[in-house]
């Protein structure tokens, strides 16, 4: 992959969690807290969980939109918007 998007095993991981857990996401993305959440950066390795779910519920109606792939392209482009830091090439 290159510096600024998600290498593929890790982009492969997110998008498998956002098409199993799509409902929950977007609930929890509303609220801006919830253990989906804390899993996305788990999985992307971006150390403040808190700001993840600041940056996807300040981005919901973009983020929220299209196939679980869709998803998870306007996901890691939300973190990017809002500078999130992740250790998971995004």
């Amino acid at each position: 992959g290159t510096s600024n998007c998600v290498d593929s095993a890790g982009m492969a991981k997110l998008d498998a969690f956002v098409e199993g857990n799509r409902v929950a996401l977007e609930t929890e993305a509303a609220r801006g807290e919830g253990e989906t959440l804390e899993s996305v950066a788990q999985i992307l390795q971006c150390p403040n969980a808190a700001a993840v779910s600041e940056a996807l519920r300040s981005s919901h109606s973009e983020v929220f939109q299209g196939s679980h792939q869709d998803i998870s392209k306007n996901l890691v482009g939300a973190l990017k918007k809002n500078q999130v830091l992740c250790l998971q090439r995004i």
